[in-house]
Parts: C-alpha cells; sequence; structure tokens
C-alpha cells in the first residue's frame, strides 16, 4: 500500500515537471526521485496508457513535454470515509436513469475510484444491513428524449413531439421551443413556448413519446424567468402563476415535526401559547400544495388565503363523496 501511495504522488510530480516546459528526462527524473530510469519510463508508460498523457520527446532539448498544453491530472486525495460515502450514496442517483448524465456520473465514480491508491474495500454488508433508502416512484423517459430536447435548448430550435396528457388516450402532436429543464425529486420536465397555446407551458419529460429536432430556429422571449413558473419546494405545475401568501395552523401535537423542518425559503413560524405553530409562506404552487397539505390530515388547517380554503373544502367534499356509502 506505501509503494502504491509514493508512486502515485510521483507520478503526479512528474506531470507537474512535464507541465512547467522545463523537459525533464529518465535521467534527471530518476535522480530527483531516486529510483531508476526504468523505474521512470514505466510511470511514463502508466501517465500515456492510463491517462492518455500526450507526452513527446524532445531531441534537441533532451527532454520530455506535452504536445496538448491543456492536459493535466487532477490529485484526488480522499479518505476512507469520504471513500465510503462516494459508495453509500450511489442509489440516491437513480434520479440520474435514462438521462444522458447517468453515464457521465458514473464515469465521474469510476474516475474517482482509479485514483485512490491500492485495493479499497467496501462491505457491502453494512450498507444493506444499517442503511436503507425509500426511492419516490420515478417515471420512465423514454430513450433520446433527453438528448433531444437538450440539443433543442442548445440549437435554440424548435422541438417537434407527441405528448400524452392526463387526459390524452393517445399522444397529441406538439410544437414548442424548450426554454428551460427543471428535475424535482427525480422526476424532469421542460419549461418551453408551446406553439399550440401561445404560452409557456411546463411538459413532462416522461410523457414525451416521440420527438425531434425541426430546422426552426426561435428566441428565448425578453425577460423569461424560469421561477415564475415553479416552486422547488412544492411543484412545478402552475397554470395561474399568481404567487399567495400562505397561513397555515398546526396542531400542538406536530410543533417538533414542524419546527425541525424548513418546508419554504420564504417560511415564517411563530409557536402558540397552546403549542400549535402558525406558519407563513409564499407560493405560486395551487393543486400541488392542496395535495401537500392533505398528506397531514386533521393536523393542520389552512387559514389563508379564501381560495386555498375553499380549495381544500372542495377536495375534503369529494373524498366524504368517494367514501360515505363505503
Amino acid at each position: 500500500m506505501r509503494e502504491e501511495k509514493v508512486k502515485t504522488q510521483r507520478i503526479l510530480e512528474i506531470d507537474k515537471l512535464i507541465r512547467s516546459d522545463t523537459y525533464p528526462n529518465a535521467t534527471t527524473l530518476g535522480e530527483k526521485f531516486e529510483v531508476s530510469r526504468a523505474t521512470i519510463n514505466r510511470d511514463l508508460d502508466f501517465l500515456r496508457d492510463r491517462y492518455n498523457a500526450p507526452i513527446e520527446y524532445d531531441s534537441n532539448r533532451r527532454g520530455f513535454y506535452y504536445t496538448d498544453k491543456s492536459f493535466v491530472i487532477q490529485n484526488v486525495m480522499l479518505s476512507k470515509s469520504e471513500i465510503f460515502s462516494i459508495f453509500a450514496i450511489q442509489p440516491l442517483l437513480e434520479q440520474y436513469r435514462n438521462t444522458p448524465l447517468e453515464s457521465s456520473v458514473k464515469s465521474i465514480f469510476q474516475k474517482i475510484v482509479d485514483f485512490v491508491p491500492g485495493t479499497v474495500t467496501v462491505d457491502t454488508g453494512f450498507l444493506s444491513d444499517k442503511i436503507s433508502y425509500i426511492p419516490e416512484p420515478k417515471a420512465e423517459i423514454q430513450a433520446g428524449v433527453f438528448n433531444t430536447v437538450f440539443d433543442c435548448i442548445r440549437q435554440k430550435k424548435t422541438l417537434e413531439f407527441e405528448y400524452k396528457g392526463n387526459k390524452d388516450k393517445k399522444g397529441q402532436v406538439r410544437f414548442a421551443d424548450p426554454l428551460h429543464i427543471i428535475c424535482r425529486a427525480g422526476d424532469w420536465y421542460m419549461l418551453a413556448f408551446c406553439h399550440n397555446h401561445n404560452d409557456v407551458r411546463m411538459f413532462s419529460l416522461a410523457r414525451i413519446e416521440e420527438c425531434d429536432v425541426t430546422d426552426r430556429d426561435f428566441e428565448v422571449p425578453e425577460g423569461f424567468s424560469p421561477e415564475k413558473f415553479f416552486d422547488p419546494s412544492f411543484g412545478v405545475w402552475s397554470s395561474e402563476r399568481t404567487v399567495m401568501d400562505v397561513e397555515l395552523l398546526f396542531v400542538p401535537a406536530f410543533q417538533n415535526y414542524v419546527m425541525e423542518r424548513n418546508f419554504h425559503p420564504s417560511e415564517k413560524k411563530e409557536v402558540r401559547d397552546d403549542g400549535s405553530v402558525f406558519v407563513t409562506f409564499k407560493t405560486n404552487q395551487f393543486t400541488q400544495l392542496i395535495n401537500w397539505i392533505m398528506a397531514f390530515g386533521n393536523s393542520v388547517e389552512v387559514l389563508n388565503p379564501p381560495e386555498l380554503v375553499q380549495g381544500m373544502k372542495k377536495q375534503a367534499k369529494e373524498l366524504w363523496n368517494m367514501y360515505k356509502d363505503k
């Protein structure tokens, strides 16, 4: 293990010397690191084979140099606990499955592992026995959709695609100008100017069935701000796009739960004399907010705004009608 660490450090130093344009050779490097010419030559071969280092020998200057000045080896030093953390969080990368980011993240992980001197063993029994992950169910994205959408954003080209809405039995052909991509809780969305509706709309990438880059150019609307169309804390579906001042009152039994968490960046909390917690924040997510509040049942009361109170009453009535005869 110690020899591997010494070798890794020596190779990193050789890389720095070559990049410094001092044209070191096997003899001078051998003397500097007190190793043989054969060892230095093996190190140079390692740089060429493992990292594709563009090393060439200049016979006039009698030393090595890089043909590509931009080449560099990053020195990554990790402790055992950090290495363990890398492996432990891998299940959390599930949100990138079926996207180009999946292969990129795997490649980054592999490079980090390759840089670790020697062999590191992680007790997978410990991982499975002591850590559990409960992921949200993820919608599947068809192969190619992610790349095509990003190509449109990069090239500022209109996207032609088939889209299946909540009530659609089959996909409908749409044309839209992709403006922004959002990943929330592992689900991916496209914020785009929809030609069919002449308006900016939110589209789930999982509901795009077929898509292609067209030859139509587009410009991002002046003053466009993606934050107007979603709220990272509560969701991405906002048809009204109006910001509400929300006031909630949680029962005393939920005091610890509420005070331990930050539900929204704009929130303010106040513990009342009876132990209940008064919470206020701003959001533009009406439907998503109702769904979130419903999860607390009768442990929270909506005080304001009036339209949110009416929305909760409507939801409660529909639930009552569903179950009253059961």
